[in-house]
């Protein structure tokens, strides 16, 4: 999760934002196919982590693109 923070401070998010991350599985609609990744309340306070077995399986069948969104 480390490259996601990296990431996500250089999208200009800061240390003191709330925000979730979410994945969209690929082949499903967004209304349907977005899993929560993590949530925050800073980049080192509340963590809300989940299993991430089903992102790795996406990468196992071969997916070569996977779509993170931030919400805020």
């Amino acid at each position: 999760m480390d490259v996601l923070e990296d990431m996500i401070k250089k999208l200009g998010y800061d240390d003191g934002i709330v925000y979730y991350l979410h994945f969209k599985e690929p082949n499903v609609s967004l209304d349907f196919g977005l899993r929560t990744l993590r949530c925050d309340i800073g980049l080192r306070t509340l963590r809300c982590d989940i299993d991430l077995e089903p992102l790795f399986d996406n990468v196992r069948q071969g997916v070569k693109m996977i779509e993170i969104y931030v919400e805020h």
